[in-house]
This record gives C-alpha cells, sequence and structure tokens, in this order.
C-alpha cells in the first residue's frame, strides 16, 4: 500500500473505485505493527514495543482528533492525498481502524506479560479480530455502518481484512503462551467468547441480508461447534439459545417475505437443526467430562495405592535384620513412588494423558534428594531440563531409569561425604528426547561394560531403555561418569 501511494496505484490503495481507500498511515502502521509482532515472537521484546508504541500512538491521536474536532497534522504528514472516497478527512485513517491500532498495539506489548495481562490481551485480540470482521462483512452485505461509523472516514476493505489476520494472530500467539505456562489442552480459554460474539453478530448482519426463503441456519451450526471446544460445559445450549433469537429477529425484519410457506419451513426447521446439534454436543461433551472425572479418580486412587504399599513396605523394613533386605525394600520403595509421581502429575494435569517431563523429573529428584542427602551433604544438585510433554508410557520408565542412576550416582560415586555435583539434563530435537545423568565422584573404570553386569538395576535400566522405549544407553567415562539416553517420542502414535 506504501508503493501504492508513492506511485499513485489506485488499484492498490482502494482495491475497487468505489471502495473507500487505505490512507497512507494505515499502510505505515500495518508495515510497523508486522514487524512488531514478529519482532515479539522471536522474544526481541524491546524493539518490537519501539515499533509497536509509534502505532498505539497514531491510533489514540487519530481518536483525539475525531473526539476533539481537531487536525494536528498527523494526516498528511507524510503524503499528501488525493483519493477521498468516503473520506471526511484527507489522508486521515478511519476512527475504527485507529482503534484497532491502540487495541493492537496493547495486546502485543500484553503478550509479553503473564498472569491477568494475558487474559487481558486475549480479550482485545478478539475485539481487534471483532471489528475487522464486522467491517469486512459490511462490505460483503452492502451494510455501510458496518464498516463506516457515521460521517467519519469510513475502513477500507483490506484494511479491515488485514485486522482480521492480525486478530487471529495475536490469538494464536496468546493460546500458545497460555498452553506452555499451563497445560495443553483442546478447550479454548474463557476469553474466546468473544469470538463466539463476533461471529453470532457477523452472522446475524449476513442473515438479515439474505432473504428468508435462503436458509441461513448452516451458519449458526458453525457457531455451535466453536462452542464445543469451550471451556463451558452448556456452552453450546447457551450458543444455541443465541442463535434461536438471532434467528427469529431476521425472521421478524423481513415480515413479506415472497413465499411465506418457505419463509416458515426454513426458520422451523433452522431452529430445529441449531438444537438437535447443540445439544447432541452437550450430551457428548458431558459424557466426556464424566469419564475425565473417572479417570482423574482413578490416577488419584492409583496413586494412594502405591503410597499404600509403600508404606507397608517401610514398615516391614523395620522387622528385619538384614541390611541387605532392608537396601532392597528402600529402593523397591523409591521406585514405587517415583511411578506414584507419575500418577499424581497426571492427575493434577489438564490434559489426563500426557504430563510435563521437566516437572516430573524436577519432583523426582527432589523426592530422591529427600531420601538419599542428609541436609549436611556436599553433594550439588544441578538440572538442565528442557519443557517436553510425553506419555504416561514414557514418562514411567524415563522415571525409573533416572530414579537407579541417580541413586548409584549418589550412592557409589560419593561415599563417606564426598563433595561432588550430580548434573540431570533433559533435551528435545525434533521427536528425539535425550537425557543424561552426570557426576563427577567416584569414576568408573574404563574397560568396564555395564551392559554385561549382573547389577539389577544397570540390568533394568537396559531393559527399559532398549525394550520399553525403543532407545539407547550409553556410559562416557572420560572425565565425568556420564549415562545418557536416547530414544524417539513415538510411543504416543502407537499407544494413546
Amino acid at each position: 500500500m506504501l508503493y501504492g501511494w508513492y506511485t499513485k496505484n489506485s488499484v492498490l490503495i482502494q482495491v475497487n473505485p468505489s471502495f473507500v481507500p487505505m490512507q497512507f498511515n494505515t499502510a505505515l502502521s500495518f508495515v510497523l505493527s508486522a514487524f512488531g509482532l514478529l519482532l515479539i515472537q522471536q522474544k526481541n521484546y524491546l524493539f518490537g514495543k519501539i515499533l509497536l508504541i509509534p502505532v498505539g500512538a497514531i491510533g489514540a491521536i487519530t481518536i483525539f482528533e475525531y473526539i476533539l474536532g481537531l487536525n494536528i497534522g498527523l494526516d498528511e504528514l507524510f503524503m499528501t492525498h488525493d483519493i477521498v472516497v468516503e473520506t471526511s478527512h484527507p489522508g486521515r485513517m478511519a476512527p475504527n481502524t485507529a482503534l484497532c491500532f491502540l487495541l493492537f498495539s496493547i495486546t502485543c506489548i500484553l503478550s509479553t506479560k503473564k498472569g491477568v495481562y494475558l487474559k487481558s490481551g486475549g480479550i482485545l485480540s478478539t475485539i481487534v479480530f471483532g471489528l475487522g470482521l464486522v467491517a469486512f462483512s459490511g462490505y460483503f452485505n452492502g451494510m455501510e455502518i458496518a464498516y463506516g461509523w457515521g460521517r467519519f472516514t469510513s475502513m477500507a476493505v483490506h484494511t479491515s481484512f488485514a485486522f482480521i489476520l492480525f486478530g487471529i494472530a495475536t490469538t494464536l500467539r496468546f493460546l500458545a503462551i497460555e498452553a506452555n505456562q499451563h497445560e495443553k489442552t483442546v478447550m479454548l480459554p474463557y476469553w474466546s467468547i468473544g469470538y463466539a460474539i463476533v461471529l453470532a453478530g457477523t452472522i446475524f448482519l449476513i442473515d438479515i441480508r439474505l432473504s428468508n426463503a435462503v436458509s441461513s441456519s448452516i451458519f449458526y451450526v458453525v457457531l455451535i461447534l466453536f462452542g464445543w471446544n469451550m471451556p463451558a460445559r452448556k456452552s453450546t445450549l447457551f450458543l444455541a439459545a443465541i442463535s434461536s433469537c438471532l434467528l427469529f429477529i431476521s425472521f421478524l425484519i423481513d415480515p413479506k417475505p415472497d413465499n411465506t410457506y418457505v419463509a416458515v419451513t426454513n426458520y422451523l426447521s433452522g431452529i430445529f437443526i441449531i438444537w438437535v446439534t447443540a445439544i447432541l454436543l452437550y450430551k457428548i461433551k458431558n459424557s466426556l467430562l464424566v469419564k475425565d472425572v473417572l479417570l482423574r479418580e482413578l490416577y488419584h486412587r492409583t496413586k494412594n495405592n502405591m503410597q499404600f504399599l509403600s508404606s507397608m513396605l517401610s514398615i516391614q523394613s523395620l522387622y528385619t535384620n538384614y541390611d541387605e533386605v532392608k537396601v532392597i525394600i528402600e529402593e523397591t520403595n523409591s521406585r514405587i513412588l517415583g511411578m506414584a509421581l507419575v500418577q499424581e502429575k497426571l492427575y493434577q494435569s489438564s490434559d489426563l494423558s500426557r504430563i510435563d517431563l521437566k516437572d516430573y523429573i524436577t519432583d523426582l529428584v527432589e523426592l530422591l534428594k529427600g531420601s538419599l542427602l542428609s541436609d549436611s551433604s556436599h553433594v550439588d544438585i544441578v538440572t538442565k531440563l528442557e519443557n517436553t510433554r510425553t506419555n504416561i508410557d514414557v514418562a514411567i520408565p524415563c522415571g525409573l531409569i533416572i530414579n537407579e542412576l541417580f541413586t548409584n550416582a549418589i550412592k557409589h560415586g560419593f561415599p563417606d561425604n564426598k563433595e561432588g555435583t550430580v548434573k540431570i539434563e533433559l533435551m528435545k530435537t525434533g521427536d528425539e528426547i535425550c537425557i543424561s545423568v552426570t557426576n563427577n565422584g567416584v569414576s568408573i573404570p574404563a574397560e568396564f561394560d555395564f551392559k554385561k553386569t549382573s547389577s539389577y538395576g544397570l540390568n533394568a535400566i537396559i531393559m527399559l531403555s532398549e525394550h520399553q522405549l525403543g532407545g539407547s544407553l550409553t556410559l562416557n567415562t572420560e572425565g565425568d561418569t556420564r549415562f545418557i539416553l536416547k530414544f524417539k517420542d513415538t510411543l504416543k502414535a502407537n499407544k494413546i
């Protein structure tokens, strides 16, 4: 568009000779907005904000110019405008365009924050999307009021389409941030109700322009399908009620249809289809939520049973005088608690099939530290873990392997209160997960072949690594002692 203004290319500026032109300031703000969002997406927050703040300032100043009836010279500061179709002030962007830029700049800046700022940003992104969609549908329906506010400059058709894309882009960014900060889930956040309202309003605007002889219920069915992914249990019923009211209003607006029988039939069949769809989706959703509760209860009971079994083993160890038996019971107890921790993580997760390995390993290490290290221990524990989500079939063997390697490192690498460090790393490249446990304690002889040992623990982790995970376990004794486990996270496709 900037090129269009410099070359006076009306096709780029207007699309159609009867359409409103995209003002130069509007095109400039889009360029700054796009690069600002891109920089923020690349986590270059400072330069991203430097580009976005002028965008918000231009939008805010333009709004105040409309409100106060001023002209401070911003409109044609960079370019003289000679295309003034539906333009109240040459070069001045429409008030709804200015509002969108102001909200968009705030939205992008809020996306760099946490907590309530994210929810606020999500709401603003729906408003940007909504203003763009309403204006764009106005061109489709021939409703000037949708893209032009009174006697002021109207929003251009390509401007409205750009705001639809910008609104979707920022919404996807907020959804990705919430998924990374919390738990991945198929449910949309509560602020997504804004999208439902916008879609309902847009469908209504389209519907009132259609003849009653044309059924518009299919559009409302799409709206109800959108409600399926909303967190409220009765969201589909709520949207069905709104759709019915809007459909009824559009029916009343056209009181003298060409064919009354067809109009009434379309209206009643539309209501029927809307409610059948809504009720079926509600029942399916309700059934899934019940299964979700039952599955959580199963995880919770499994965890409690494992903890009970652990307590029984601890009591049993008090009745034996054989140190070897006590060691075996303690090791078994540790393994059981590690598996119970997986059940606890799944119970607390919003996604009942997958857990975050980073959180699980962190808690597992803390659990092992409490049982293996005293407060006066001089062994430092270092973790370098990436966010990696996987399913229970991967998490349990990973936990057992880390349990054995960590326990062996503490018991055999640092005898007699020897000082040192144990480092646990978790990395994921593509679909390959790499877990390593390193210690700088007593070295393992270079000629030691851990795959030919009679140790139960080492034999167990070899079996878990190769047979359960389908990966490989290697030992590096050059310098520090380092066990490296590599496997592909493909069990999710075969097991879930």
